[in-house]
């Protein structure tokens, strides 16, 4: 069983994968987990992973995104390292610095990083 904490209370995420079209989880299993520059990869035995976008085809692999921290340079506050940071990966088209998750590297990330570190996301 795969949860998430929302900071109120722990979600099941199990419905985002499935063993086949028609929903059957009993050939659905997640065998490994690594965080990676802040993207959890899921390793495991299902062929469909259903994100913001629709239902996806995967091969028993998917990257889900951790939610956006502002804390990009990971000490624990949120400063001008920051937004250094995130202009570097900006400039380098990172996956990190697409803050819409849109696939895009726009204004609107800009904006989104922005309000992630107002709110003192970190």
């Amino acid at each position: 069983m795969l949860r998430r904490f929302d900071g109120e209370e722990w979600q099941n995420l199990d419905h985002l994968f499935r063993g086949d079209e028609f929903g059957d989880l009993e050939d659905t299993a997640i065998e490994a987990m690594v965080v990676h520059e802040g993207e959890l990869y899921i390793g495991g035995s299902f062929t469909l992973v259903r994100t913001p976008d629709g239902v996806r085809s995967s091969s028993g692999l998917a990257r889900l995104r951790v939610e956006h921290s502002a804390d990009l340079d990971r000490d624990g506050t949120l400063t001008m390292f920051d937004f250094l940071n995130f202009f570097n990966l900006f400039e380098a088209r990172d996956t990190r610095a697409d803050f819409n998750d849109d696939g895009e590297w726009t204004l609107l990330d800009f904006i989104a990083f922005r309000d992630a570190f107002d709110s003192g996301c970190p």
